[in-house]
């Protein structure tokens, strides 16, 4: 039977008889006015079926229980010989996501009837932020010897760039496609494509007067590192970049960097509420001050735009400011550990993955290991409903060459050789094989649900991951953390998860929180590094960064920050949500968690994905007394300098300067100077002789000092002075409790 020989979708099947059609593309929303496609791929005249010689039925359905609705509105038509479900042009949009509607076939006196759930997905423009500075020069980690930061990021972008492309709702007669474009940032910006626009993702390099996804890797890899990183200037173009007159989808800014920004005008404020401009700045080229999670309303032009932020882990405050861009904007932030710096590309998948949320990719799984005896498998279990995948590959000790040198590789479907059905993706050190479904391979139908095996051969013994991504719209879920943003605060872990826009209350919910290895700051402030190797870019880099990379080459340093995991498993609250508090949050730096969710349902079978969210905790309230407050007064100046510690023993360390605010009511203040060693100092000139100015000192927004220049090192009191009669009242408890037992 035809049915039998070309399978089923497997959405919704309703009846043992099923028609030969099947999605083949997701739908890109257009706005009032134009034509919105439902592309549809027919397969009946594999049957021997035309659209002329059957009797055809179309009947809309609710999305959620499955009843019948009735016909369709009077725009919305199905052509059965095409397969095109479409609106007619300039009437309303009035489809629902999803939309599930019903096509019954009737031939000879046989139904074939087929359920067909489409997910509206709406345009999107992205625009790739990066860092090219000087400082991505600097080696990946320790673990990857001859491969510097850029050559890490290009891998990474082009992975994001591949898959963007494979995953985007652009179709073929679609008015308005998902675009892309970049902006690079040195000490001055540039743009690609040059004049600002933005790629399209779906097409390909045929027309040298088209610029495509292939043509943005290309200009990515010529790319060396130089000058200095002016960040400001990044996000500035990026914004621009999105706010041309033809940009009015969604829109996402994507921004990496390595390190502090260093070019003096415009700079992102370290509370991330605004960017400084010099006297000639445009007006209203600012992020405002808004509440943590909203997005940028106030600037017309700017209004949703998304920013998400992808940093590498380096010392001081740099991280904490991207967090801060991220939640103002309403968008994701990502950190990759200083000592992992080869899963950059984890990141940017991810962050792939997190703006395309209201679509998809997913990503299922990562498989790392190390290749042995020649060979090694990688196993994943994938479930119904899912359009396409992609299987991205890496060798890892491969990643530093231009062309995909990658181990060989053969792809297997429950216990199948399906590597000729799907196309290879070349990369920059990578390959991605991908595949849509339903995929005819011979007389059988390739279907995504069931087991799939990568197996990889080789000569010699070295490292290898592989990353499964599903674009899967029935499996909804998202991670989140929820923290006050500073040591001993807890973490809370929240999920929410849903099925077809029903909630799941019966998922198996965990997490690996990855938390630094040391306090970075403490680290910092309290060893004298050896003298080490030159390290490529140092001209870039801050002091503290500067230090910290020659601290890295000491083995067993590198082996002390490497990320300490503890696993989690979240509760279900009956409700599609699941939480867990994680406490054990005693060092300062990048916490990741990744979030896995397991279950079986009935329409989508077991599923297994992933998701990974990052936070930064700062150092809790500093303890003045335990900081080396100093004051030193010569004739008409008078020097300030402590070296913050916390209540908890920690050191901020070096590089935190845009965090200390100190101020005299007298005087002219000259430069806080960071020694490096976790000491800050600063010297007001012009103060009369005999005078003693009041001033304040300020960490993290938060009052430390305020009072007499005199009092900054009398005044100041140890921890154990600040909290007196706290002690004082368990004292009093204690001595009661004595009495009680020996009375």
């Amino acid at each position: 039977m035809c049915s039998d020989q070309l399978g089923t979708l497997d959405y919704v099947s309703i009846a043992d008889h099923t028609i030969p059609f099947v999605v083949y593309y997701d739908v890109s929303l257009g706005t009032s006015g134009q034509v919105t496609y439902f592309t549809l791929k027919n397969f009946s005249d594999a049957c021997g079926i035309t659209a002329a010689s059957a009797n055809w039925l179309l009947t809309e359905l609710d999305p959620v229980t499955g009843a019948p609705l009735g016909v369709p509105p009077g725009n919305i038509f199905l052509n059965f010989a095409s397969g095109i479900l479409s609106r007619v042009q300039g009437t309303p949009n009035l489809l629902t996501s999803p939309y599930r509607f019903e096509v019954k076939m009737t031939v000879g006196g046989t139904d074939y009837i087929q359920q067909f759930m489409i997910y509206v997905t709406q345009p999107m423009d992205v625009s790739l932020v990066l860092d090219i500075s000087g400082s991505m020069a600097t080696q990946a980690d320790p673990s990857t010897p001859g491969v510097n930061r850029l050559d890490v990021l290009k891998a990474a972008t082009g992975k994001f760039l591949d898959y963007f492309k494979f995953f985007s709702a652009s179709t073929p007669g679609v008015l308005i496609p998902d675009r892309v474009g970049v902006v690079y940032f040195t000490d001055a910006t540039t743009l690609f494509p040059a004049d600002g626009s933005l790629a399209n993702s779906f097409l390909d390099c045929t027309d040298p007067m088209i610029i495509c996804v292939d043509n943005i890797k290309a200009d990515i890899n010529a790319k060396t590192p130089l000058n200095s990183t002016g960040m400001g200037k990044g996000i500035m173009e990026g914004l621009k970049q999105l706010t041309r007159p033809d940009h009015f989808q969604v829109r996402n800014l994507v921004l990496f960097t390595d390190g502090i920004q260093n070019v003096p005008l415009p700079t992102i404020t370290a509370d991330a509420t605004s960017v400084s401009f010099d006297a000639g700045a445009p007006a209203g080229d600012y992020l405002p001050d808004l509440p943590a999670g909203t997005s940028i309303p106030t600037v017309a032009n700017y209004t949703g735009i998304k920013i998400s932020t992808i940093g590498l882990a380096v010392s001081g405050s740099y991280f904490d400011n991207l967090n801060k861009i991220a939640q103002r904007t309403n968008g994701f932030f990502n950190a990759v550990p200083i000592t992992k710096t080869a899963d950059l590309d984890d990141a940017f998948l991810y962050n792939l993955t997190q703006i395309m949320r209201g679509g998809s990719p997913q990503i299922v799984d990562i498989a790392r290991g190390n290749l042995s005896s020649g060979s090694a498998s990688a196993e994943f279990n994938l479930n119904k409903s899912v359009a396409g995948l992609v299987f991205d590959i890496t060798s890892l000790g491969r990643s530093n060459t231009t062309s995909a040198v990658v181990l060989p590789f053969t792809i297997e479907k429950d216990g199948v050789d399906v590597t000729s059905s799907g196309k290879i993706i070349n990369g920059f050190g990578y390959k991605g094989w991908a595949v849509s479904f339903p995929k005819k391979v011979g007389t059988n139908l390739l279907k995504p649900e069931g087991k799939w095996v990568v197996k990889l051969t080789g000569q010699q013994a070295e490292p290898y991951k592989v990353i499964l991504l599903a674009d899967d719209h029935t499996l909804k879920y998202e991670g989140k953390i929820e923290s006050k943003g500073f040591v001993s605060d807890t973490l809370k872990l929240n999920l929410k998860l849903a099925i077809h826009k029903m909630p799941v209350k019966n998922a198996t919910v965990k997490a690996i929180v990855l938390k630094p290895g040391q306090d970075l700051g403490t680290l910092l402030a309290t060893s004298a590094p050896k003298q080490g190797k030159d390290i490529p870019g140092a001209g870039d880099l801050t002091s503290g960064n500067v230090k910290l990379q020659t601290l890295l080459q000491d083995p067993q340093v590198y082996q002390s920050l490497l990320p300490k995991d503890q696993a989690v498993t979240l509760t279900s609250n009956n409700d599609g949500t699941y939480s867990a508090i994680f406490t054990t949050t005693d060092v300062t730096g990048p916490y990741q968690v990744l979030f896995s969710v397991e279950g079986d349902d009935p329409m989508t079978g077991k599923y297994f994905r992933t998701d990974l969210q990052s936070t930064v905790l700062l150092m809790d309230a500093v303890d003045l007394g335990n900081s080396a407050p100093a004051v030193t007064r010569s004739k008409d100046t008078l020097k300030i300098a402590f070296r913050p510690r916390s209540v908890s023993g920690l050191y901020l360390g070096p590089d935190f300067k845009a965090s200390i605010q100190i101020t005299s009511s007298a005087g002219t203040p000259g430069t806080l100077v960071d020694q490096v060693d976790g000491t800050y100092a600063i010297v007001f000139s012009g103060i009369p002789e005999g005078t003693d100015p009041d001033i304040k000192v300020n960490v993290f927004g938060k009052k430390v000092f305020e009072g007499k220049a005199s009092d900054f090192t009398s005044s100041s009191s140890s921890w154990w002075m600040t909290y007196w009669w706290v002690i004082l009242i368990v004292l009093i408890i204690l001595i009661f409790f004595l009495r009680k037992i020996f009375k």
